[in-house]
């Protein structure tokens, strides 16, 4: 088993490793520029700034090459997570609620009348924002990056193409 990882590891096509490194880079940085920036200006100084966008990228660099590695996985979770993202900044933004359980708590214990009164256009764009730049990066991944495995020498790549 180990023999065969290695050698599946061994025989990447180069070029299709740097285009989906590159892909899953720009999802993360689109990611961070459009939800995490609000998030940290709000829980960072300014001088901190930098540091605190590079380990953003950086850890969401992480989890969405993670998920890249399933093209139905990345569908869910790349819409899951745009709309709620873009749920939470409009939380951050304009009701000035920070990110943590008292959060979650107004949310899942309200009731319909003060539903009513924080949606507005700009919640509803956000939705709609989130929900749309969510399908553009799925269709371009469905697109752009190939779904056939490639056999060269018995090298198989689907591991790094699904």
């Amino acid at each position: 088993m180990l023999t065969k990882i290695k050698h599946k590891i061994t025989n990447i096509d180069k070029h299709i490793f740097i285009r989906n490194f590159l892909f899953v880079l720009a999802v993360t940085v689109v990611y961070s520029l459009s939800v995490n920036i609000p998030l940290i200006k709000m829980n960072y100084p300014e001088k901190y700034f930098i540091l605190a966008l590079f380990m953003s990228i950086t850890r969401d660099f992480i989890i969405w090459f993670i998920v890249f590695l399933n093209r139905w996985v990345f569908a869910v979770f790349t819409i899951f997570t745009f709309v709620a993202g873009f749920g939470l900044k409009y939380v951050n933004e304009y009701l000035n609620m920070g990110l943590n359980i008292g959060t979650f708590e107004v949310i899942f214990s309200t009731n319909l009348a003060e539903t009513k009164g924080v949606m507005n256009s700009t919640l509803i764009s956000y939705f709609i924002v989130g929900l749309l730049l969510s399908l553009i990066i799925i269709s371009l991944r469905f697109i752009l990056i190939e779904n056939k495995t490639k056999t060269n020498g018995g090298g198989n790549y689907s591991f790094l193409l699904h």
